[in-house]
């Protein structure tokens, strides 16, 4: 089975994370540099991440979103891990929401920045096959669904 992944630029280095088919460990790859380990997800999981900007217009965090298992082998919950340069990698709190997705869903992402607000929307196939937007920002309560499409 083959890996499924994502990419992310941040000024002249390039992240690659992944899934491994195996075993499920999340792995990221820094110019094609060793990979390292910094989670776990279902091995079928699809990736996606975003990198956000820094003050001065770097971007130097990312947000990596995948599936853990759920309640049957044709769902996983959405997760989500995340990297900045003061804590390292950290569990995110979208898998709060313990949102079900089909397993065989792909994950899409957008980012932007609202004046001093970060905005984040992820983009997933619910269990009952719809698309559904999971949002953030400009709520005060964090991570939100904001709605379905069939």
């Amino acid at each position: 089975m083959p890996y499924k992944f994502d990419s992310v630029n941040s000024g002249n280095t390039i992240k690659f994370f992944k899934v491994d088919p195996n075993n499920g460990n999340l792995l990221e790859q820094s110019n094609f540099n060793p990979a390292a380990g910094f989670g776990n997800g279902m091995p079928t999981s699809p990736i996606n991440a975003v990198a956000l900007p820094a003050a001065g217009g770097s971007f130097d965090r990312y947000h990596v979103f995948y599936l853990s298992s759920g309640s049957s082998s044709s769902q996983g919950i959405l997760q989500e891990r995340y990297w900045t340069p003061s804590t390292g990698w950290q569990t995110g709190s979208v898998g709060g929401l313990n949102f079900a997705v089909q397993a065989t869903s792909t994950i899409s992402s957008a980012m932007w920045m609202d004046g001093s607000t970060l905005n984040i929307r992820i983009y997933v196939t619910n269990t009952a096959g719809n698309i559904a937007e999971i949002g953030l920002g400009n709520n005060p309560s964090g991570w939100v669904l904001i709605r379905t499409v069939g």
